[in-house]
């Protein structure tokens, strides 16, 4: 097993041990920051309502909605 070592953000160094080819390939990469927002509800009459509640007329809403 290799040592590896690291400078950390505050300039300490830090030794770990090195990943394995197996375990390397089982960690999941990062969740994405942009999730989808979910799209507003028709209501009825040109009304939308929002994830928060909140009603809205369509010219209202951002475009692409």
């Amino acid at each position: 097993m290799r040592l590896i070592e690291e400078v950390g953000p505050t300039g300490k160094v830090y030794v770990r041990p090195e990943k394995s080819k197996k375990e390397s390939a089982s960690v999941k990469p990062p969740e994405t920051a942009t999730k989808k927002q979910p799209k507003p509800k028709h209501v009825g009459g040109g009304w939308y309502e929002t994830a928060e509640g909140q009603k809205v007329r369509k010219s209202e809403l951002e475009a692409g909605d």
